[in-house]
């Protein structure tokens, strides 16, 4: 399958300020499989006569997403950041005008070097490859199947550890969109000025997804998925004699261009009957 990819630069209005670290470059960076396996949701059933359970899962796909985000400045410039939550980046799927659904099974901010090498990689192999689940379930006894499920997490394993080095969570939000009042779900990730420092001034995370069809199988949807990305890095806030503070957040892409011009990358999905 193809790979695709989208970058928006930092604006050329946030570079060489003081209180901005005298920024030079940056930019945010997705990449992921521009035309993705729609799945079929996965059913666990228990027999009531057996008591064992039966695993079904026709087309089922997992898919991973990277975003990259880097800034670079003078000596010493991740200083200048707020201590906590100083990098947001946002993820946004806009599937109200399509036929698919997204569910979110897992977010990783990345080393920058592969810190583990485990059984996980078997399972790692589904989202690299778009594997069918069903082929990684098909020999589990039923006993196992319930760990398969909650296998989901070991994908993790490639990830940077969630303590007091590495500073980092994940939540999911609704995101205003201008066209439609529902909203459009996300994900979110929320980290400490300490990436910059310890992992170098390019981070990189990713989400884990399952794009689930909410109609008959057909080779395509009606309209493409919309993944959406955002990131916002944020400075301490200085303030002048006169008690006026200096604009101390920059976003990728401009806050302005969030609606005409946003930064996101046109899934296409397929399902496709087994």
């Amino acid at each position: 399958m193809a790979v695709s990819v989208t970058c928006r630069e930092l604006d050329k209005t946030y570079l060489n300020k003081s209180h901005l670290g005298n920024l030079s470059s940056g930019y945010l960076e997705l990449l992921g499989q521009g035309a993705p396996h729609a799945s079929n949701l996965p059913e666990i059933k228990l027999m009531p006569n057996t008591g064992s359970y039966t695993w079904s899962a026709p087309n089922s796909h997992i898919h991973e997403y990277f975003w990259t985000l880097s800034l670079t400045g003078e000596p010493g410039w991740e200083y200048k950041l707020k201590r906590k939550d100083a990098i947001l980046v946002q993820l946004i799927f806009h599937t109200n005008d399509t036929s698919c659904l997204v569910r979110v099974l897992t977010t990783t901010l990345k080393p920058p070097f592969v810190i583990k090498k485990t059984m996980a990689d078997r399972l790692k192999e589904i989202i690299t490859t778009t594997k069918p689940v069903r082929s990684l379930a098909k020999d589990v006894a039923p006993q196992e199947l319930g760990t398969l499920v909650d296998a989901i997490e070991i994908l993790a394993e490639d990830s940077v550890p969630r303590y007091h080095a590495y500073p980092w969570y994940s939540k999911m939000f609704t995101s205003p969109v201008y066209d439609n009042t529902k909203g459009a779900e996300g994900v979110e990730f929320r980290i400490d000025r300490k990436a910059f420092r310890n992992l170098g001034n390019r981070i990189m995370g990713s989400v884990g997804i399952m794009i689930i069809s909410k109609s008959k199988p057909t080779n395509h949807t009606e309209l493409p998925i919309k993944l959406e990305a955002r990131a916002r890095v944020s400075f301490k806030t200085p303030f002048s004699s006169n008690g006026s503070g200096s604009k101390s957040d920059i976003w990728i892409p401009l806050e302005e261009e969030f609606r005409d011009q946003p930064l996101f990358l046109e899934l296409n999905p397929t399902l496709v009957e087994s």
